[in-house]
């Protein structure tokens, strides 16, 4: 069995943005049949207590309608708690299609979905990992403070 871990660092120049992502991980996961997937980047913070630099585990990653909610691999999930420990938030992710750059928005966005962040890619790297039974967890930084 070949052991790799693909790291889909989720940014403009190598997944895409937003739903551009979901090309690239299919791609990325056909050249290198990995065991498993870290996706990884910088989120907006929607959590007041979150600072920027603040490592978000998602427990779950969530689409901005609501309606789709997909849960990371269990033992990845744990792997990455023991790693990081208290240095991390874990709370869910909700993925959006705009960026979310006002005050108020980030506040109607963290009501209504109780994220404590908001990124455009993971949701859509996490439903490609699940397609093909594959673990995956996702891991964000954050870029922008809530207020």
């Amino acid at each position: 069995m070949r052991m790799c871990v693909a790291i889909v660092y989720t940014t403009r120049r190598l997944t895409g943005i937003g739903r551009d992502a979901i090309d690239t991980t299919i791609h990325l996961l056909e050249l290198l049949s990995p065991s498993a997937v870290l996706t990884t980047g910088t989120a907006g913070g929607l959590d007041k207590d979150l600072s920027t630099g603040d490592a978000v585990l998602a427990e779950v990653m969530m689409g901005e309608d609501g309606k789709e909610r997909i849960s990371p691999d269990k033992n990845m999930f744990s792997q990455a708690k023991k790693v990081f420990g208290s240095q991390l938030l874990i709370a869910p992710i909700v993925t959006v299609d705009e960026p979310v750059c006002t005050i108020k928005g980030k506040a109607e966005l963290r009501a209504r979905h109780g994220a404590a962040a908001c990124e455009m890619e993971s949701l859509y790297v996490a439903r490609v990992c699940a397609a093909r039974s594959l673990p995956w967890v996702a891991i964000r930084f954050i870029s922008d403070q809530a207020q």
